[in-house]
């Protein structure tokens, strides 16, 4: 993804799929070449690698004149019927923040903090 120029990306149900061990291997190695990994809304996977709630990214205007900063969030479904264990993360789905909740509460904090 990012020779493709991808840089952002988040936890979908699926990388559930490939086991901690190899989750954390693969955002190490995704982090080392520059990529950055949002994980808003569960902050009991993987807390070690210290993983971004947000990112800011400012884009530019074609002609170059006008700025636009937005902010990225990674938010995964918490939805039961997704998971089994040991593909759940390693159990972090159950104790994420449901999504439309987290995301509304991080929008608001981030307005607040003028990011």
């Amino acid at each position: 993804m990012l020779e493709s120029g991808v840089q952002y990306a988040c936890f979908g149900n699926h990388e559930a799929d490939v086991g901690l061990g190899a989750l954390k291997q693969r955002l190490e190695r995704w982090h080392e070449r520059g990529g950055v990994w949002i994980n808003t809304n569960m902050p009991d996977l993987l807390p070690e690698l210290n993983l971004p709630s947000s990112a800011s990214v400012v884009g530019l205007s074609k002609d170059g004149h006008n700025a636009r900063q937005i902010c990225l969030l990674g938010l995964c479904t918490k939805d039961p019927g997704l998971y089994n264990a040991p593909d759940d993360f390693g159990g972090a789905v159950y104790t994420a923040v449901e999504c439309n909740e987290c995301g509304l509460d991080t929008a608001k904090e981030l307005r607040w903090r003028r990011i």
